[in-house]
């Protein structure tokens, strides 16, 4: 008989967890699409990104160029990581990390620096924050793909 390979429990934790990561990134990927094809075609799904920086005017977030330039933004990074959950890879895995960085980043300086945005906003940041580290924590113990 042949002995069945053992793995290691470790890894098979590491393995879930990448897995867990890749969907929840999917998800959200797929979540900041639909946002962003809300907000340029107008459906109220839109207004759960834009109603973020609820203190300030239509005319002081910059009118319908601000939701376009919001909707672009949404679609960019939303695009990243879809395709991170498309095509998981290490360097997928690194650039999708890099805008939940960003996004942690500009929503930081929009709630800390120019007062635009309204507490839970943190939220926002410390879910960005943790899931642009959970990928680089996973690639760095598994030092075979890394």
């Amino acid at each position: 008989m042949e002995e069945v390979a053992k793995i290691p429990l470790d890894v098979l934790k590491a393995r879930n967890m990448s897995l867990y990561w890749d969907y929840i990134v999917g998800l959200n990927g797929l979540w900041d699409l639909a946002c962003s094809f809300a907000i340029l075609l107008g459906i109220g799904l839109g207004k759960v990104h834009t109603s973020i920086f609820f203190r300030l005017s239509d005319q002081q977030l910059g009118g319908v160029l601000g939701h376009r330039l919001l909707a672009y933004w949404l679609l960019t990074y939303g695009s990243i990581r879809m395709a991170a959950f498309l095509y998981p890879s290490v360097p997928m895995h690194f650039l999708c990390s890099l805008t939940y960085f960003l996004e942690f980043a500009v929503y930081a300086v929009e709630w800390l620096w120019w007062r635009s945005t309204f507490q839970p906003v943190l939220f926002i940041c410390l879910a960005s924050l943790a899931l642009g580290l959970v990928p680089i924590m996973g690639n760095l113990q598994d030092k075979e793909n890394f």
